[in-house]
């Protein structure tokens, strides 16, 4: 039986990128995206399970592939239906990209948003499947071309269809299954919490825009960030009864509440620009709550029609 406290960790997670997103101090933004996504990819490394290639990417093209064409459809779209259409089209390239770019890039590409992670996980697990039934030593050849790949995507340029930031993953993703092959002991892991802390005020870490500054250091410190949301997870789900039925729905249903969160933010700035100014309290607000109101209403909508399905076949 799966351990609740890794959906919990998920929720927490979620919840972090949305509010990364907000206007909030430099402090703050750091201190999020020192872990935060990080953790989604060693989550799905320590539950990676090799499969047939066929099989693995039929898995991932019906969960992380097919949602970003959706949602890659429906954000040029928000503009249009407001006639931003230099904005729309800056949007419609940006999701042929995939990622956010480097801004230190000799060849500088378009924004594709918060999805990015939905084709990033998407090349990390098939690329990582290969490497891992391939080779015994795949967690040093994962961390080789993570280096590799976040050095090419920051100086010189951001391939389409996020590869490349799927390849610079694979260091998080294969550190997340070494943590379940081997069972490391918890008590290891203890110090780089101490070291997470260190790295939010000297290291910095984004890696829709492949930035690693002191790349050991960043990547040990999301480690440390990562096993402390685990602790307190743990602690949630022990001794919290209704903050963690409310972080298990948002952490099962973190990349649909992804999804909502990219058409959600993307509104507010359409009409923000093009209609009328919506402050930044009810900005946050907003962003914070319908993604998961829309989440809700979508999984309902859902289970209404499978319900409606079965009593037809009876």
């Amino acid at each position: 039986m799966r351990d609740s406290t890794f959906d919990v960790m998920k929720g927490i997670g979620i919840i972090a990128m949305i509010i990364g997103h907000m206007h909030i101090p430099h402090l703050l933004r750091d201190f999020i995206f020192s872990f935060h996504m990080p953790l989604f990819f060693m989550i799905g490394g320590y539950f990676f399970k090799p499969r047939p290639y066929k099989e693995l990417l039929q898995k991932s093209v019906s969960r992380l592939l097919k949602p970003y064409i959706i949602t890659g459809i429906l954000t040029p779209i928000i503009y249009l239906l407001v006639g931003d259409y230099d904005t729309a089209m800056f949007r419609g390239c940006g999701i042929l990209f995939g990622n956010n770019g480097s801004p230190y890039a000799l060849y500088k590409t378009p924004l594709c948003g918060a999805v990015w992670f939905l084709l990033a996980l998407f090349w990390c697990r098939l690329f990582f499947n290969f490497i891992y039934t391939k080779t015994r030593h795949w967690l040093i050849l994962s961390a080789i071309i993570s280096v590799v790949a976040s050095y090419f995507g920051y100086y010189i340029i951001n391939p389409p269809l996020g590869i490349l930031i799927g390849m610079s993953a694979l260091v998080f993703f294969s550190i997340g299954k070494a943590l379940n092959d081997y069972a490391i002991k918890q008590t290891y892991l203890i110090p780089l919490v101490f070291i997470w802390f260190i790295c939010i005020f000297f290291s910095k870490l984004e890696m829709a825009t492949y930035e690693y500054k002191i790349y050991p250091l960043a990547i040990i410190g999301a480690l440390g960030g990562t096993f402390a949301i685990y602790i307190v997870s743990k602690g949630i789900c022990n001794y919290t009864k209704y903050i963690k039925k409310i972080l298990l729905f948002i952490g099962v249903n973190s990349l649909i509440i992804l999804c909502y969160h990219q058409l959600v933010d993307h509104s507010i700035a359409a009409i923000s620009k093009n209609l009328f100014e919506i402050g930044h309290l009810y900005n946050k607000a907003i962003n914070m709550v319908l993604p998961i109101v829309l989440t809700s209403a979508h999984i309902n909508i859902i289970q209404h029609f499978k319900t409606y399905r079965v009593f037809q076949k009876g």
